[in-house]
C-alpha cells in the first residue's frame, strides 16, 4: 500500500499496517476532532518514520541517537519542573540580569550592565560589566551584586574572574558572599589592578551551583 489510511468516523476501531505496507510512505490521519491517538496496547515502536508533532503525557523512551534536525533546538518549560533523578537534565536558561550594588568600596555610583547567564540544570554561568568613578588610584575595589538564582551555599562553591576593562593585566577575584546572603556575590580588583583613578569599568564571569 501507499497513500494514506484515513480515520473518518468517531467509532472504535484499528488500522493495522503489514510489513509490506510499513515499507512505503504511509500516513494515518486523524480527525481534528480527535486529537489523541490512543492504543490500548502496552507498546508502539515507530522506525524510521516521520512525525511532524508528537505530544505524549508519558514516558517517551528512545533507544538510540535523537536527531533534532535542521531545527536544532531542544525546548524546556518556562517554569523549571525539578528531578531528584542524577542523571535526569531538568531545566536549560538563557536570559540577562540586572541587580543594583548592594555593597561597594572605592568606586563611586557603581552599576551593574551586560548582566547575561546560562543556566545548565544547577549550574549557572553569568557574566557582566561594573562601571563607576574610582575613588582612589592604587586601591582595591570592591562591588557586591545579587545573583540571577539563588547560590547553593551550604554544600558547593563558585568561581570566577575580574578583570579590569581599561588596560590592567592584574586579574581580579570573586567575592563568595554567599555564605552571608545566598543571593549575593561580588567582584574584588586588587590595588595593582586599579592603576589610575576616574571612570573605570570591571568585568567578571562567574560559575556557581543552585539548589535545583
Amino acid at each position: 500500500m501507499s497513500g494514506s489510511v484515513k480515520l473518518n468516523t468517531p467509532s472504535a476501531g484499528s488500522v493495522t499496517l503489514s510489513p509490506a505496507d510499513t515499507a512505503s510512505n504511509v500516513t494515518v490521519t486523524i480527525p481534528a476532532s480527535t486529537a489523541t491517538l490512543v492504543n490500548a496496547s502496552s507498546t508502539q515502536t515507530l522506525t524510521n518514520k516521520t512525525i511532524a508533532s508528537l505530544v505524549t503525557t508519558g514516558t517517551a523512551t528512545f533507544g538510540g541517537l535523537i536527531d533534532t534536525g535542521s531545527t536544532g533546538q531542544i525546548q524546556f518549560p518556562a517554569t523549571q519542573n525539578p528531578s531528584s533523578n542524577a542523571n535526569t537534565l531538568d531545566d536549560y536558561e538563557e536570559g540577562t540580569w540586572t541587580s543594583s550594588i548592594a555593597a561597594s568600596e572605592n568606586i563611586a555610583s557603581p552599576a551593574l550592565s551586560s548582566g547575561t547567564y546560562t543556566k545548565i540544570g544547577r549550574l549557572v554561568v553569568l557574566s557582566g560589566l561594573i562601571g563607576g568613578t574610582v575613588t582612589s588610584a592604587n586601591a582595591a575595589v570592591y562591588a557586591i551584586f545579587n545573583l540571577p538564582f539563588v547560590s547553593s551555599s551550604s554544600t558547593d562553591y563558585s568561581t570566577g574572574v575580574a578583570t579590569n576593562k581599561n588596560g590592567s593585566c592584574v586579574p581580579g577575584q570573586i567575592i563568595d558572599n554567599t555564605s552571608i546572603n545566598p543571593n549575593t556575590m561580588g567582584m574584588y580588583l586588587p590595588s595593582a589592578a586599579v592603576p589610575a583613578n576616574g571612570s573605570q569599568t570591571y568585568g567578571f564571569t562567574i560559575s556557581y551551583f543552585t539548589t535545583s
